[in-house]
């Protein structure tokens, strides 16, 4: 009997010490954004709708592009999705939005001015 008090002993202690041991942080490392993001075009034309630098990330990224200021219209894109890096100085990847595919991407239209 002797030799299982020691066992009983030595788990009683183990499930003891067990129930008052602190839990260890568990750090979540957030992953970059993925895209597409919505991006808004500049000009007041669509001659450079298929060059990235007419193009500004919308930071924060808009709920529903149609409200963004100074959309609202027809004609010449205003808000496209497309992909690229998700930060002010972003530039979008436009390869899609080309002739066939604009309308596709374009969120928002405004009015040529």
């Amino acid at each position: 009997m002797k030799k299982y008090i020691t066992g009983i002993t030595a788990f009683v202690i183990a499930i003891a010490g067990s129930a008052f041991t602190a839990k260890k942080a568990h750090h979540v490392i957030p992953g970059k954004a993925a895209g597409p993001f919505y991006y808004e075009y500049k000009l007041s034309v669509t001659t450079g709708d298929h060059i990235p630098s007419n193009y500004t990330y919308l930071d924060p990224q808009p709920s529903d592009p149609d409200e963004v200021d100074g959309c609202g219209g027809a004609g010449v894109p205003c808000v496209v999705l497309a992909t690229g890096t998700s930060g002010m100085s972003g530039v979008p990847d436009t390869t899609p939005i080309d002739a066939s595919h604009l309308a596709g991407n374009t969120k928002a239209e405004k009015d040529p001015q």
